[in-house]
């Protein structure tokens, strides 16, 4: 006969009721303290995608004005108030101004960050922080964790995001302003027609931009350091042409501003780069670009010749104004008055891209307007009859890059790539290839040709129309998170 297991005793059953009425009460504590944090979690991411959005939004406005400072402001709190989720729910949130403040630096300290900056120029970044909204949008009751201590009975949270840009579009080549921020050249004719000459540049006209030199018959011309810090002479190494080559491909340098900081210049610019920025033109020999990051321009028509209803039509001396002998090495359209001996030809092709500018003393806010093309046998005479005007070439209904397009084969283009954003550095510069520089304008210069290195005692050829000045701040690069 088989043996009954013995019956437990009753009191160890009602010892086991009470262990497991105790691991119970535990159990359901962690899982209301899992589901507490549960809602401290998703209360920050949200407000974390709220401040990413804000910040980056707040940042496409910033431009160095304080309207842009305004509007950066109203951005961030518009993107904040737009239906996300919140909550749970799809909703958005009132940010003050509290929780946007602006700094010149993205390694500002507590202190330097500030919610009204003194310096719109030197505002570059924008932080989102909804910690410091003032009122209750990070904070979240709790109902497990808050009944073991009235301290924590709720708990805050927020999100914090910094954004801003951290490169400007700007070519690592760099010449001598050729003279003053602004003068007034006089055309002689009845009517005058005063002409805006920007830093010594005369707009709608070609220069060679490796053959200047306001101070001296030498050439003259840099290769910026992008890489290291702002006045400091970097390192050797980061000014060669296999460094460099990347910026000089995409036209991009990996600096948030540049200001009125000195910026380690090497002379001179190499000639193995003149290929990168023959990628423009939908040239990628050297080995230095490649279509996908360094796209050609979608016109890359070279305007220079004397083919048939052609523009100009003026013989195929080169794509620039002849050069000046001398000092200082300009070009021969700057003269003034120009030469008796000065012809069509010599003028290069002109309005290729921009048009002559009307003096003005005061730059207008919507830019000089441009002159007529009436204006032309003044702007540009050649001997006694003037040189050869484009009316009798094309009505001129619009600019020759836009009539005359060459679309390049085997790659897609991307527009305006033929235009070169130059730094024009204060002059003359200390002797020796490395120095510290002082950029003091952007000039807009629009490629007319392929540039071609020097030999035979002959000079580099870097073909570009002068277009105007642009401000710094407007040439920066994408917007992007950085913290």
């Amino acid at each position: 006969m088989a043996n009954k297991p013995m019956p437990m005793p009753a009191r160890q059953r009602g010892s086991l009721i009470m262990i497991f009425a105790m691991a119970l009460m535990v159990l359901i504590g962690f899982i209301g303290m899992a589901l507490d944090l549960a809602q401290v979690y998703n209360r920050k991411a949200e407000l974390q995608n709220i401040a990413d959005s804000a910040a980056l939004a707040a940042a496409q406005e910033l431009n160095g004005s304080a309207a842009g400072v305004a509007n950066a402001l109203a951005r961030a709190k518009s993107s904040a108030a737009e239906q996300g989720s919140y909550g749970y729910l799809p909703r958005g949130v009132t940010l003050t101004d509290r929780a946007v403040s602006f700094a010149a630096s993205v390694d500002a300290t507590d202190g330097e960050w500030q919610t009204s900056p003194a310096d719109p120029t030197q505002t570059m970044f924008v932080k989102v922080d909804t910690s410091q909204n003032g009122d209750a949008l990070g904070r979240v009751g709790t109902f497990f964790i808050g009944a073991l201590s009235s301290q924590l009975a709720h708990i805050d949270t927020g999100g914090r995001a910094v954004a801003g840009r951290t490169s400007l579009k700007l070519t690592p080549l760099a010449v001598c302003a050729m003279g003053p921020a602004l003068t007034q050249r006089a055309n002689p004719g009845t009517p005058a027609k005063p002409e805006a000459v920007e830093f010594g540049f005369r707009r709608g006209v070609g220069y060679n931009l490796l053959n200047l030199n306001p101070n001296g018959a030498a050439p003259v011309n840099y290769l910026l350091n992008g890489i290291d810090a702002l006045n400091a002479t970097g390192a050797s190494a980061h000014v060669t042409a296999a460094v460099a080559a990347p910026f000089v491909c995409s036209g991009t340098m990996p600096l948030a501003r540049i200001g009125t900081a000195r910026i380690h210049a090497h002379k001179p610019f190499p000639d193995a780069l003149l290929a990168a920025l023959n990628s423009r033109f939908n040239l990628y020999l050297g080995g230095w670009c490649h279509p996908k990051s360094a796209p050609p321009d979608t016109n890359i028509r070279v305007f220079t010749g004397a083919a048939a209803n052609w523009w100009m039509n003026n013989a195929p001396s080169g794509p620039s104004a002849a050069p000046s002998v001398g000092t200082p090495l300009a070009t021969l359209a700057d003269a003034n008055p120009i030469p008796a001996s000065m012809t069509a030809a010599a003028y290069g092709p002109l309005w290729s891209y921009a048009r002559a500018a009307q003096y003005a003393a005061i730059k207008p806010a919507a830019g000089y307007a441009d002159h007529a093309l009436a204006a032309w046998p003044q702007l540009y005479p050649a001997g006694v009859g003037g040189a050869s005007a484009p009316t009798s070439k094309i009505a001129l209904t619009s600019l020759p890059y836009a009539l005359y397009v060459t679309a390049p084969v085997g790659n897609v283009g991307l527009a305006q790539r033929r235009v070169l954003m130059v730094p024009l550095l204060e002059c003359p510069l200390p002797g020796g290839a490395d120095v510290l520089a002082r950029v003091l304008a952007i000039g807009k210069f629009f490629m007319t040709a392929p540039a071609v290195a020097g030999g035979s005692g002959a000079p580099a050829m870097l073909s570009a129309e002068f277009a105007g000045i642009v401000a710094e701040q407007s040439l920066g690069g994408a917007v992007e998170l950085q913290q």
